[in-house]
């Protein structure tokens, strides 16, 4: 299948509702959901319930809140007004990496055929740039599944525009250009999933995670990970990480 796609979004609905302006709001400042709860000395659940719509913060965080947020409190109220519109949308997943040099060709491939499936079914908007594993992903649903709603457009170029946008990263394989979509990422509080078995940039990357306990990425998760082997448990625990992207963000 000819050209290259930027985005992707399968048929399928039903994920949370959220206040939107406030969930960008907290990326732009720096924060993941863990360490904006952190410096608000609340849990990590109530943030994503701030978020979602669900709950609203008490007049007494709201100061402390909007001051974390670089936002004048009357900013802060509107994003939380906007929980009364919030449209429902799936997750952003960045798909990043590429086929390097001495990787496992056959695990790639069954890499990309498990995340297809993924994808194919689960709803969520794909980003990536105009080469690598992530075109590979969309074009192999595009062939094998055609799904009602699948929808193509130029590539986007530059890592920041992959990038930014997102709520998540799935990292296969890749060389320098996938380790700076992975630092853009992480600097932005982004949970990060490599798959490591498939070298390169994943491997480093799992590697890295499991020596700083985490980041962005929960500690749980990357526990998982470190022990993750083949293809349908990697997207198992992306599927998971998906499902509860509202507490992982």
């Amino acid at each position: 299948m000819a050209g290259a796609f930027s985005r992707f979004r399968s048929g399928l609905g039903g994920w949370m509702a959220r206040r939107n302006d406030l969930v960008r709001q907290r990326k732009l400042a720096g924060f993941s959901q863990e360490r904006l709860a952190y410096a608000m000395e609340v849990d990590r659940s109530t943030i994503a319930r701030w978020e979602a719509g669900e709950a609203t913060p008490l007049a007494t965080f709201r100061p402390q809140l909007a001051k974390l947020l670089n936002v004048t409190p009357a900013e802060l109220e509107g994003m939380l007004t906007e929980g009364a519109e919030a449209v429902s949308g799936p997750p952003c997943v960045v798909i990043s990496g590429s086929r390097t040099p001495g990787c496992d060709d056959q695990l790639l491939d069954a890499t990309v055929a498990a995340l297809a499936r993924l994808v194919a079914f689960s709803g969520i908007v794909v980003n990536h740039g105009p080469v690598g594993i992530g075109i590979e992903v969309v074009t192999y649903v595009a062939d094998q599944f055609r799904p009602a709603g699948f929808a193509m457009s130029t590539a986007r170029f530059g890592r920041e525009n992959v990038v930014h946008g997102a709520d998540l990263m799935i990292v296969v394989g890749g060389a320098s250009g996938t380790a700076a979509e992975v630092s853009i990422a992480q600097a932005l509080g982004m949970p990060v999933l490599p798959y490591g078995p498939t070298g390169g940039t994943a491997a480093r990357t799992l590697e890295a995670l499991c020596a700083e306990g985490g980041t962005s990425t929960s500690t749980g998760l990357v526990a998982e990970l470190a022990e993750c082997v083949t293809p349908t448990q990697f997207t198992a625990i992306t599927e998971r990480a998906m499902n509860e992207i509202g507490t992982l963000l």
